[in-house]
C-alpha cells in the first residue's frame, strides 16, 4: 500500500531490443472485458529507440462499454502516452514487477516494457479486464460456486498466507489481483456458511482480498489492525467503505476485504469492470503522487478528484460530496499516502456512466510510522497535514464548487466536516467497547485523531473533545493524559 513515490528504476534488465524500424509491432494482444463475447480490441508492442511504445485500437464492430473513461471507443488507435496510462496501471507496483520471465525463458522483462508484461500477466490483470495473445480463448469467466471452487481449511489458508507475507506465490490461481504493493492473497468466501474457496482453475473471479503484513517488515507491523479500524470508522460515520474485517489466521494477521469489483447472484459470482482514478484521468502510475504529476504538468489532487473525476460519474454531485468528506476524514487519520489510485469508478456492465467505488486503502499512516510524514496529495498547497489550518479545511469544503460557493453551502459542508470530527474519537470508543478492537491497539490511530481535532478547534473555533490519549485499561479503572 505504502510504497516509493518515484517512477521507474534505471536499472532493469531488458526484455528485447527495440528494432532498426520506429513503430514496428513486435508483438500484439488481444484484450478482452469479461461478459463480453469477442475482444474489445488490440493492443500492440512497438519497436522504437530509448522505450517501449504501445498503441491500443479498439475492434470495429465493438459496442459495449469503454475500456476507460479516458479511452473511449473510436476509430483512431490510441497512442503511447494514452494507452500506457491504462495499461501499465493493470501491473503490480514495486518489487512485483522485477523477474517476470517471458514465456519462452530468456532474461526478465524490463519493468517499462508494458507489452510484454501483459503478455506474462494480462490472464490476471485486477477486475474484468485480461490481455491474451491473438486468438487466445478467454481467461476469465463467471464462476460457480458449487462447481468452480474447492473448500480450503484454515491451516492450509494460513500457510499461504505466510507465503505471501514472504513475498512467495504459491499458487497460480492466486497469483496476484490488484495492482500494488501491499502484499494480498485473492480467495473467495462462500455467503452460505463463509468458508474460504480457492478456484479449481484459472480465470474464475475471486470475492475477497487477504491483506497481510510483510514479514520481517517492522515499519507497517500493525497496518491490518490499523487499516480494518479505519475502514469501520469510515463506514460508522457514513461514507461508503469496503466491507472488511481483520482476523489472525495461523498466527499470520490478515485482513479480509470484501470485493467491490464482484458481483454474488445466487451462486454465480460475476467481474465488474472498475479502474482506479489515475487511469481515468490519464495519469500514469508514477503521477498518483499530486507532486510527481505537478512537475510533468499534469492534474492530480483532491481538485482533480472533485473535479474532471466526479464529473465523469453519473452523480457529480454526490460524488464531490463523498469526495469531500473522504478527503477529511483522510486529514483525521493522517492517512498521508491517499494518492490517486485510491479512488476508483465502478463502470455499468450495460454501458452509461460509472459510479463511485467504496474507499479502500484507507490506512492512518501516522499511526505506523514517522517515515512519510507529507501528504500524497496536498490540502491547499499544504503537504504537512499539520499546516493545515482554517484556510486548509474551507479550501476542502469548497472543492468541486461551484466557483463562487454561497455562505450558507460553506456553511453546511463545514457543519458536515464538524460532525465528522466530533464522531471520530466517540465511534472508535464505541468499537473498543463493543470487542470489535482493544483498547492498546487503537491508541496510536486514536491519538493521531486527537492530534488533528486540536488542530481543528484551534482553527476552526471549535470545542470537540480531544484526548491525549486512549483510555488504557489500567487497574480497576482507567487512565488517560489530559487533554
Amino acid at each position: 500500500m505504502i510504497g516509493g513515490r518515484r517512477g521507474p528504476g534505471d536499472e532493469t534488465p531488458q526484455s528485447s531490443t527495440p528494432g532498426e524500424d520506429p513503430g514496428a509491432v513486435v508483438r500484439r494482444l488481444d484484450v478482452r472485458l469479461d461478459g463480453q463475447d469477442a475482444p474489445v480490441g488490440t493492443l500492440e508492442g512497438l519497436a522504437g529507440p530509448g522505450g517501449y511504445p504501445i498503441r491500443f485500437a479498439y475492434a470495429p464492430d465493438y459496442v459495449g462499454p469503454p475500456l476507460s473513461a479516458a479511452l473511449r471507443p473510436r476509430a483512431a488507435p490510441y497512442g503511447n502516452r494514452e494507452a500506457r496510462v491504462f495499461f501499465d496501471n493493470l501491473l503490480p507496483e514495486g518489487p512485483q514487477r522485477l523477474g517476470v520471465v517471458p514465456p519462452g525463458g530468456g532474461r526478465p522483462v524490463a519493468e517499462d516494457d508494458v507489452a510484454a508484461l501483459l503478455e506474462v500477466l494480462g490472464a490476471e490483470c485486477p477486475g474484468a479486464v485480461s490481455v491474451l495473445p491473438v486468438g487466445a480463448p478467454p481467461a476469465k469467466a463467471a464462476g460457480d460456486l458449487d462447481a468452480d471452487y474447492e473448500h480450503l481449511g484454515r491451516a492450509e489458508i494460513g500457510a499461504l498466507l505466510a507465503a505471501a507475507a514472504r513475498g512467495e506465490s504459491p499458487d497460480r490461481t492466486l497469483r496476484f489481483s490488484l495492482a500494488g504493493v501491499q502484499r494480498k492473497l485473492a480467495l473467495a468466501v462462500d455467503p452460505r456458511d463463509g468458508a474460504f474457496l480457492r478456484p479449481r482453475r484459472p480465470g474464475v473471479p475471486t470475492t475477497h482480498l487477504l491483506k497481510v503484513e510483510a514479514a520481517g517488515d517492522a515499519t507497517l507491523r500493525g497496518i491490518v489492525r490499523n487499516e480494518a479500524l479505519c475502514l469501520c470508522l469510515a463506514a460508522a460515520l457514513g461514507l461508503p467503505a469496503a466491507r472488511a474485517r481483520s482476523d489472525a489466521i495461523g498466527g499470520v494477521p490478515v485482513l479480509l476485504v470484501e470485493r467491490f469489483d464482484r458481483a454474488v447472484e445466487g451462486r454465480t459470482v460475476r467481474r465488474l469492470h472498475q479502474e482506479d482514478a489515475a487511469q481515468a484521468l490519464g495519469l500514469d502510475r508514477s503521477e498518483k503522487y499530486e507532486d510527481e504529476a505537478r512537475r510533468r504538468g499534469r492534474d492530480a489532487g483532491f481538485e482533480a478528484l472533485a473535479g474532471a473525476f466526479a464529473a465523469l460519474t453519473a452523480s457529480p454531485a454526490e460524488t464531490r460530496d463523498v469526495l469531500r468528506r473522504a478527503a477529511f476524514l483522510n486529514w483525521l487519520l493522517g492517512n498521508t499516502d491517499a494518492h490517486m489510485k485510491n479512488f476508483a469508478l465502478l463502470h455499468p456492465g450495460g454501458g452509461g456512466r460509472p459510479a463511485l467505488a467504496p474507499l479502500y486503502d484507507l490506512v492512518s499512516v501516522l499511526a505506523l510510522t514517522d517515515r512519510y510524514p507529507h501528504m500524497a496529495m496536498a490540502i491547499a498547497g499544504a503537504v504537512d497535514g499539520d499546516e493545515v489550518g482554517r484556510g486548509g479545511i474551507e479550501w476542502l469544503a469548497e472543492l468541486g464548487g461551484p466557483p463562487r460557493i454561497a455562505r450558507a453551502a460553506l456553511r453546511r459542508r463545514l457543519e458536515a466536516f464538524r460532525t465528522t470530527a466530533a464522531s471520530a474519537l466517540p465511534t472508535i470508543d464505541r468499537l473498543v467497547e463493543a470487542g470489535e478492537f482493544g483498547r492498546t491497539e487503537v491508541k496510536s490511530v486514536r491519538d493521531v485523531v486527537a492530534s488533528r481535532l486540536r488542530l481543528a478547534n484551534a482553527a476552526m473555533g471549535w470545542d470537540i473533545p480531544a484526548k491525549g490519549d486512549a483510555p488504557i485499561r489500567s487497574g480497576g479503572g482507567w487512565a488517560s493524559s489530559p487533554s
